[in-house]
């Protein structure tokens, strides 16, 4: 692993896992500046160089995985929002809400800690619950009468592709549908 800090930033526990195995190396204070090929044609090396001192070394290598950290896509809602140092949303302890009423966050840009599929599913399904709950809380009371389209009452409906029978309910389908949305 090659590292461009002194230091991992990862738990604790994942920190010793990787510190702890003798199968993996860790090169602090490094960064890759170059990837070389060796005769075969594919990826032979690393060129790095130490962050620290400037001095620059290779190694050999076969294989090249790249994670270079991540910065949450959120520059667009600065000063609307409240973001942490790093550009996180904050959010409500054991809560999606934000520091503005009826905005709710989940995911990578709340969850600088796991970052990880599962739980960006598990906030969005928070996140989701409680868009539901604030939205019922703060629902207006539906109008005594409801309205419907004009067409609803014509008998048949305009430009209806149908004849005979079949226009007669292609008309009464339609119907069903337009009532669904008033």
């Amino acid at each position: 692993i090659i590292h461009r800090r002194d230091e991992f930033r990862a738990s604790k526990i994942m920190q010793k896992r990787v510190l702890d195995n003798p199968k993996i190396e860790v090169l602090f204070n490094s960064v890759v500046t170059e990837a070389f090929g060796n005769e075969k044609g594919n990826l032979g090396g690393l060129r790095l160089k130490n962050t620290v001192t400037g001095e620059e070394s290779s190694i050999d290598v076969s294989g090249l995985f790249f994670a270079i950290g991540h910065d949450p896509a959120t520059k667009f809602l600065d000063g609307q929002l409240e973001l942490d140092s790093e550009g996180y949303i904050v959010t409500a302890n054991e809560s999606t809400a934000t520091s503005v009423e009826g905005v709710f966050a989940a995911g990578d840009v709340q969850d600088k800690k796991w970052r990880r599929a599962i739980t960006a599913a598990g906030t969005g399904c928070m996140a989701a619950l409680e868009v539901e709950h604030f939205l019922t809380a703060h629902q207006e009371e539906p109008s005594p009468t409801p309205h419907s389209p004009p067409l609803m009452h014509q008998q048949h409906l305009p430009n209806c592709p149908g004849d005979g029978p079949s226009h007669c309910q292609h008309c009464h389908e339609l119907r069903l549908r337009l009532e669904r949305l008033y």
